[in-house]
């Protein structure tokens, strides 16, 4: 299974969750640290894990009644999700801090990998997974700084 990522997020959040030509952003280190590890991880066929990081202030979640959604395609085999980040601490969020609001997030997609019959040790897997990632992609910017 592939992880990938993106954001619909407010003006105003930390730039260090995006890359650039300078620097890779918490969501590219972060997905590329998931994926190196999800290459020993047997997920059956599904094909892609895609999650887009809602960044947005709650006023705005409430005034257009957005919600997280989570979605399985079986003709792609992918399962798709959008989930809530932390709107406020986005906004002034260190590098190390894009990681941290990232993760849980992410956990909140486990559970209903069990809907595509993925079972409970291999959703462990990979919110094992998950936090050695994040300790990767933290590892990697202060390695360069």
């Amino acid at each position: 299974m592939n992880f990938w990522c993106t954001s619909e997020a407010a003006t105003d959040v930390s730039p260090l969750f995006f890359s650039n030509r300078e620097r890779v952003g918490a969501m590219i280190g972060l997905q590329d640290a998931i994926n190196r590890h999800l290459l020993t991880v047997d997920t059956d066929d599904w094909n892609e894990w895609r999650v887009i990081f809602m960044i947005v202030n709650q006023n705005h979640i409430r005034d257009l009644k957005f919600h997280e959604t989570r979605r399985l395609t079986r003709k792609d085999m992918i399962l798709h999700f959008r989930v809530f980040v932390d709107h406020e601490a986005a906004k002034t969020a260190d590098f190390n801090t894009c990681v941290d609001l990232l993760v849980p997030a992410l956990e909140r997609t486990l559970p209903y990998f069990s809907k595509a019959k993925i079972g409970k040790d291999i959703q462990e897997k990979i919110r094992t997974i998950i936090h050695l990632a994040a300790e990767e992609a933290k590892a990697s910017v202060s390695a360069k700084h």
